[in-house]
């Protein structure tokens, strides 16, 4: 039983993993932008401790991609080179 690995694939989710991270550390707070609505000092209070926490939130999962990111992206580029390697072992090992 052996495994295949769609090595552009792979490679491409790691792309779109690094994309999503930069739009989470993209998004800007602007709850400020927004107090003259809210009007009551307690939901404006609660409003910036939920944006508060959803900021450091946002910036743990930003992490966390970048983490996914860069496994996806260097596990294409590892299997990559493991198969090519291997290829150029048996090609040599035959000629």
């Amino acid at each position: 039983m052996g495994y295949r690995v769609d090595y552009d694939q792979l490679a491409d989710h790691g792309a779109q993993l690094g994309a999503l991270r930069d739009e989470f550390r993209g998004i800007e707070d602007n709850t400020s932008s927004y107090e003259w609505a809210v009007g009551h000092g307690g939901v404006t209070d609660k409003l910036g401790t939920f944006a508060s926490n959803w900021s450091d939130k946002r910036d743990e999962l930003a992490e966390g991609l970048d983490g996914i990111s860069q496994c996806a992206t260097g596990a294409a580029d590892g299997y990559c080179q493991v198969d090519t390697d291997i290829a150029t072992n048996i090609s040599g090992a035959t000629a």
